[in-house]
């Protein structure tokens, strides 16, 4: 596991965030939650949870002495709801989202090493990534709103940011899939500010039957093509191709020095086709309809 599962924001003053991904979907359902943590300009703290369903985002704001973390491990507790590598237990009331329940959590499926390579020795980074899990079974129940949802023998992902600002420009997208095996991929280019200096960021992985493809700025990766529906990104003999199909769009809260004043668009779920192009051969050519999509351009 990367160092930066560790949580970072224990001596942070002003204009912090660090915030947790965890998407869970079954072939019926899909739902994402994002436990965050906080400080603004004038250092004020407050922690926070998303949570994104297929057609509407929800937002609750909680005090500062509701927030709990382990220093050196995935834990994270918002209110009473908890999050942690052995799973979710959520307990969410207020007057229009009600969620109680958990779900627990297989193996993780982490990365070969962390995603950020050299750049996570950059001082001043905006925004820094990493991604805890590509992929792992889940299992549990989560009664939503007065409806029960099961969720055995679907897939997990977990990823998490964290910095002062989430970038001005950039397109993500996330997916797993069978298509032979327990698949996932994970793609974001973003514009990158360090001081007086910018430049077009990549990170990109893919694990596919065992084997993790990794596209990245420090390995020579570049982006031939950008829209907010369409990627093509190429790194020696391999091309990775992304191309919504439909997309749902939702708002949802992102980070500004620390504080969640920017709305961003992301569809949790999304129908996309990817490809993967190694030396002189098609490695996969998959349409999903359970992937992810978060643009702002």
């Amino acid at each position: 596991m990367g160092t930066y599962i560790n949580f970072h924001g224990e001596y942070k003053t002003r204009s912090y965030f660090e915030g947790w991904y965890l998407k869970h979907q079954t072939d019926d359902f899909m739902i994402s939650f994002i436990p965050s943590f906080h400080i603004d300009d004038d250092g004020n703290k407050f922690a926070m949870i998303q949570v994104i369903t297929e057609d509407k985002t929800y937002k609750v704001k909680y005090d500062i002495t509701e927030f709990k973390t382990y220093k050196r491990d995935f834990y994270v507790k918002v209110g009473k709801s908890e999050f942690s590598r052995e799973g979710i237990i959520l307990d969410i009331d207020t007057e229009d989202l009600k969620i109680k329940g958990g779900i627990s959590y297989g193996e993780f499926s982490p990365l070969n090493y962390n995603i950020m390579g050299p750049f996570k020795y950059v001082p001043f980074m905006q925004c820094s990534h990493d991604v805890l899990s590509m992929h792992h079974s889940i299992k549990g129940n989560l009664n939503i709103n007065g409806k029960v949802i099961n969720f055995d023998g679907g897939r997990g992902y977990i990823e998490k940011d964290f910095g002062t600002s989430f970038p001005e420009r950039y397109i993500w997208t996330q997916c797993g899939f069978d298509y032979g095996g327990n698949n996932s991929i994970m793609f974001s280019v973003a514009d990158i500010p360090i001081l007086n200096y910018g430049f077009e960021g990549l990170i990109g992985v893919i694990h596919y039957k065992d084997r993790e493809y990794r596209f990245t700025t420090y390995l020579g990766a570049k982006v031939v093509y950008k829209t907010n529906d369409s990627l093509i990104v190429k790194q020696g003999k391999y091309k990775f191709y992304m191309k919504v199909l439909n997309f749902s769009n939702l708002d949802l809260d992102a980070p500004v020095s620390g504080k969640m004043d920017r709305i961003i668009r992301e569809g949790l779920k999304c129908k996309v086709n990817y490809k993967l192009i190694g030396p002189e051969k098609l490695i996969f050519d998959v349409i999903n309809e359970n992937a992810s999509v978060e643009w702002e351009l």
